[in-house]
């Protein structure tokens, strides 16, 4: 399909063959320039920025030639060029293909040949234009996930099928004082001892096997690090292990010399706002008066309760599942949100973190549990708030943008859509630039009366668009400023 409203620059020192070429092009619904020799179509390029495509003649006669001309254009514009040749040696053509890889069209071949080519040129060109968007979007995230990696104390990798290292971050080399290029592609095997290596690739291959987060506590060299791994799908059907492991040595001394004196326990648990209880072999076998409170139930009542019973029945088959699974040992520590039911028959949303410990000389869990009650209550105030903004702009018939200090459009109503023929999605994360009729605004003066809207003043103005279907059309625009869930915006 032939796109229009396109416009191509046409570099020929021959008049007439420039002007029935021209002819063909509007024909068929392209705007065309005429350049008669490469100086002129370099001032041309340089000085209009709305060339799509450049057909070029190799002979130009006195003057730098098309290929130089060529050159010289690509040094400074991502522009598609096409020759137009009478010659069609090898050696010319492997010269045309050097410097661009957008094709040429011999002299003469007819007019389907030629618009077909430009039709392909300007295909290879969008094709090419997205590859880079998409390579630069992959270098972007990668650089920030690398950075990210880098940032946390926690060691961190990712591990192929065969457990080979093909991540890391500074931390996981510094742990194991290697370099990095010394690291990846090895396996534990070659990097320490074979017992500590066992030791992690059992848990490697019970995380890549599995569908959930495998929490443990191993030992290395006199220290206990808490080991979070997962499966990470590589593509290919292929599946790897990712992992983040925190040193917890000091915190489990503190927990074990914690749990170990009851006294100082007790002091520490019942002086805390959030509840700290331990269940046993399914029952409640110590709350703090924080628990009481969050549960309505005193002490006693607590202590003859299966740890289940004070839950939502909506959530209690959940947490037996967990918790039986805790008890066991099968995860050494959860953390999650879900609702209980008080004795009064209220239901309160709790956060929950739960851990391993021994109690007594037995094992035992040990949570905590704070109340986010009225933050699932704000949280909930906020979608409808959210819910209602969008109700009042999209009953405006107006058109109505929100827009950042950098410029980026952040949301706009329904009206916009109709207006421009553009969705959300295409506008959205853009400036006001995109919608901008070509040539007919003075955007700096734009761009400065939008920043004063920032500072406070209100702004009004005419502003010529284009709509998605090329419609250049004025709108009179008013500039105020606002917020927008709590950000600075016009």
């Amino acid at each position: 399909m032939i796109k229009t409203n396109l416009t191509i620059l046409i570099v020929e020192d021959e008049r007439l063959i420039a002007l029935d070429t021209a002819m063909l092009l509007e024909d068929h619904g392209y705007k065309t320039r005429i350049a008669e020799c490469g100086e002129s179509a370099l001032n041309i390029v340089n000085n209009h920025a709305d060339i799509d495509l450049i057909l070029m003649d190799i002979d130009l006669g006195p003057g730098i030639n098309g290929p130089e001309t060529a050159k010289i254009i690509l040094t400074k514009h991502s522009i598609p060029i096409v020759f137009l040749t009478s010659h069609s040696e090898e050696d010319m053509v492997e010269k045309v293909r050097a410097i661009t890889r957008y094709g040429y069209v011999i002299k003469n071949s007819g007019d389907f040949v030629l618009l077909s080519s430009i039709e392909m040129a300007f295909e290879l060109h969008d094709a090419h234009i997205q590859l880079q968007k998409q390579l630069r979007a992959l270098e972007e995230g990668e650089r920030k996930h690398e950075i990210f990696l880098n940032s946390i104390d926690d060691l961190a990798y990712l591990k192929d099928e065969s457990f080979r290292y093909i991540l890391i971050n500074d931390a996981l080399a510094q742990f194991l004082n290697k370099q990095k290029q010394d690291i990846l592609g090895n396996t534990d095997f070659d990097l320490m001892s074979r017992q500590n290596a066992e030791k992690f690739r059992t848990s490697d291959k019970r995380a890549i096997g599995a569908n959930q987060i495998i929490v443990t506590e191993e030992e290395f060299d006199g220290k206990i690090y808490e080991t979070r791994k997962f499966q990470v799908p590589l593509g290919q059907n292929k599946k790897g292990v990712g992992a983040y492991i925190r040193d917890i040595t000091e915190q489990t001394h503190i927990e074990a010399r914690l749990i170990e004196s009851e006294e100082r326990f007790r002091t520490l648990a019942e002086s805390t706002p959030f509840a700290i209880m331990i269940y046993q072999d399914n029952y409640w076998v110590y709350t703090n008066p924080a628990g009481e409170q969050i549960s309505g139930f005193s002490a006693e009542e607590l202590y003859r309760q299966k740890f289940w019973e004070i839950v939502h029945p909506d959530y209690r088959p959940l947490i037996i599942e967990k918790g039986l699974k805790q008890q066991s040992g099968q995860e050494a520590t959860i953390a999650f949100e879900f609702v209980i039911r008080q004795k009064d028959g209220a239901d309160r949303w709790v956060y929950l973190n739960e851990r391993f410990i021994t109690y007594l000389g037995k094992p035992a869990r040990l949570i905590s549990i704070a109340d986010i009650t009225d933050r699932k209550i704000a949280e909930e105030k906020l979608k409808l708030s959210e819910y209602t903004y969008k109700n009042i702009i999209n009953s405006i018939s107006e058109a109505v943008f929100i827009q950042a200090p950098d410029g980026i459009l952040l949301d706009m109503n329904d009206t916009v859509e109709e207006m421009y023929g553009y969705s959300k999605k295409e506008i959205i994360g853009k400036t006001h630039h995109f919608l901008a009729a070509p040539g007919k605004n003075d955007l700096k003066t734009i761009d400065q009366q939008v920043m004063n809207a920032f500072e406070g003043k209100r702004e009004r103005l005419i502003f010529w668009a284009r709509k998605k279907d090329g419609t250049i059309f004025p709108k009179e625009i008013s500039l105020s400023p606002g917020a927008y869930f709590g950000k600075k915006v016009v």
